[in-house]
């Protein structure tokens, strides 16, 4: 675990030090940031799949929440192959990564196949968590989110239900 967190903190230093604006003469994105970082990761952790997959699974996650899909999808499916690969479908991982990939599909309105990644995602977290635990409920969230877009409403209420009971319970 320390070897990898220094490995970590290592590239994490050298990311940012690598895109300096004072050389490239401009301002830096976010965006120049990733691109970077993903060039990196796999050159620098193909040796080390679970870290190299850590790392892409992280950077594919944040090109997602900056609306990059294509990037966001090489990254997530990247990471999820290999994370199925050395840990299996059930570990936590595994199931994180599966569930941003079903976002990224949600988003771009591939709902066939979000419903299949999330389904699933709930599912292993309904085994391994319990219904009750936060994560649970936010798969629960993320699949009906694609119900309530194809329009079924009958089969989103009861997750919803169920999110926003928990949440109630923990929040107030």
């Amino acid at each position: 675990a320390r070897d990898e967190a220094e490995a970590v903190t290592s590239f994490l230093t050298d990311m940012l030090q690598e895109v300096d604006p004072e050389e490239s003469g401009k301002d830096v994105t976010v965006r120049d940031v990733l691109d970077s970082a993903a060039v990196r990761a796999h050159e620098d952790f193909s040796d080390r799949p679970l870290l190299e997959a850590r790392l892409r699974g992280t950077i594919g996650h944040t090109y997602l929440r900056l609306t990059l899909y294509e990037p966001a999808k090489e990254h997530l499916e990247w990471a999820l192959d290999k994370r199925m690969e050395l840990l299996g479908p059930d570990d936590p991982a595994t199931i994180w990564t599966m569930s941003r990939l079903g976002e990224l599909h949600s988003q771009l309105s591939n709902y066939a196949e979000a419903e299949s990644l999330l389904s699933y995602a709930l599912d292993a977290r309904m085994r391994t968590l319990g219904p009750d635990h936060p994560r649970t409920t936010d798969s629960m969230n993320d699949l009906a989110i694609v119900y309530l877009e194809r329009g079924e409403y009958d089969r989103a209420q009861p997750l919803l239900e169920s999110f926003i009971a928990y949440w109630t319970e923990v929040e107030g």
